[in-house]
């Protein structure tokens, strides 16, 4: 194992992780607020050529294997962040569920069920 591959691997795992605590945020919440749609649609679009890249350069599958850790990087990311498009279709992007802002409270009432406004 080289150390290219071993960043290579660290690089696709914090690459991963960085989009699992926005899909627990969104599940969480019943919200995309905030979020750019096209940012994910254009960051699926790269991943998903940058991945047919990879796979259409090696002309073996020894050479695809060694791109592994790219690939789960790339195509990795790509099915989470089509998660955060399909939570964006479920959820909406207005306020959800356990969004404490004020906006969200002056229009629905307080959160403390005494029926006061703010």
């Amino acid at each position: 194992v080289t150390l290219g591959r071993v960043v290579g691997y660290v690089s696709s795992l914090f690459y991963l992780t960085s989009r699992m605590s926005q899909i627990v945020k969104n599940h969480k919440r019943r919200s995309c607020e905030g979020l750019s749609m096209a940012m994910f649609a254009t960051a699926v679009t790269a991943n998903t050529l940058y991945g047919a890249a990879i796979i259409m350069r090696a002309n073996s599958w020894p050479r695809i294997l060694n791109s592994v850790p790219w690939l789960l990087g790339s195509l990795g990311t790509v099915t989470l962040d089509t998660t955060i498009l399909l939570q964006s279709r479920w959820f909406g992007f207005g306020p959800g569920v356990g969004d404490d802002s004020e906006e969200f409270f002056s229009s629905t009432g307080d959160s403390s069920g005494s029926g006061s406004g703010s």
